[in-house]
């Protein structure tokens, strides 16, 4: 009576216990089957990366909320299939997130990428580049590539002024681009496009290697969630360390809420000095390996 006594004047724990999940996960390498389950992923938690959003769910381009294996295998499906506008994204949405976050490290890093798959397909995946300095000289045709399939559009603003923009495909009309769209387009038609630029050296030099995880919002529900995406981390990790790599950063926007699953997975955020020509508006997150 005691011991029960004392243990209810406790104060409550603020890591409360981690709760039962029904997923079974594993990691495997990726494979070129898995473009686009991948592309997928990017396009559906791209609204996460704007700020305000939320790592509660993410939608499609027409709203609908995917936040499970199941539905982002059938959302796969329909970008693979004869053409855009299929199922609950169109093929575009997909190949321009896509692009935007994993398409360079799939190219040329594939061997530092892994996919986390449950029982009813992929529902993450981990990509990453050795040396970020290498990865950059490397990135000068990939991003011609990328400027010459989304190219630069006119927007009209809610005030009727228009504006530089883009989507994928018919260049120099007017349209209505969704804000991660637009932060994308703009990614690749900007000057200094390429990773790596403008990083401070002394995170270049404890922090060469460069990372992107992402992963359906339903993985990021739970503590046993964040453990698969631990073990997916833990991959990559493993065959960075074994070619010499001392540690990883990862660039997010200010607002990105996947920053604080990063935080959660053991990433720091790197200081750095007002020299280094960042924007304000990027974080670096870095973690030693």
């Amino acid at each position: 009576d005691l011991l029960v006594g004392k243990a209810a004047e406790l104060p409550p724990s603020p890591h409360p216990p981690p709760q039962p999940s029904a997923r079974v996960y594993s990691v495997r390498p990726y494979s070129a089957a898995d473009r686009s389950s991948v592309y997928a992923i990017c396009a559906l938690t791209a609204p996460m990366r704007i700020a305000g959003a939320s790592t509660s769910a993410a939608a499609g381009s027409n709203g609908v909320v995917v936040d499970d294996a199941a539905a982002a295998a059938s959302v796969a499906v329909s970008i693979a299939g004869p053409g855009p506008g299929v199922g609950i994204m169109s093929a575009a949405d997909a190949e321009l997130y896509g692009d935007r976050y994993a398409g360079l490290l799939l190219e040329l890093s594939c061997d530092y990428c892994f996919v986390l798959e449950s029982d009813t397909g992929v529902c993450g995946f981990v990509c990453a580049a050795l040396d970020v300095a290498k990865l950059r000289d490397q990135a000068g045709e990939f991003f011609g590539l990328m400027r010459r399939r989304h190219p630069m559009l006119r927007r009209r603003g809610a005030g009727g002024a228009v504006s530089s923009a883009g989507t994928g495909a018919g260049g120099g009309h007017e349209a209505a681009v969704h804000p991660a769209a637009h932060e994308a387009i703009e990614y690749f038609h900007s000057q200094q496009p390429e990773p790596g630029s403008n990083l401070p050296n002394q995170v270049l030099s404890r922090f060469p290697s460069v990372v992107h995880l992402d992963a359906l919002p339903g993985v990021f529900s739970t503590e046993q969630d964040l453990l698969a995406l631990r073990r997916l981390l833990a991959c990559c990790f493993a065959a960075l360390k074994t070619n010499g790599s001392p540690g990883v950063h990862c660039r997010l926007a200010a607002g990105d809420a996947t920053a604080e699953v990063y935080k959660r997975l053991g990433f720091l955020e790197l200081s750095y000095t007002t020299d280094s020509r960042l924007p304000s508006s990027v974080t670096l997150l870095g973690r030693p390996i």
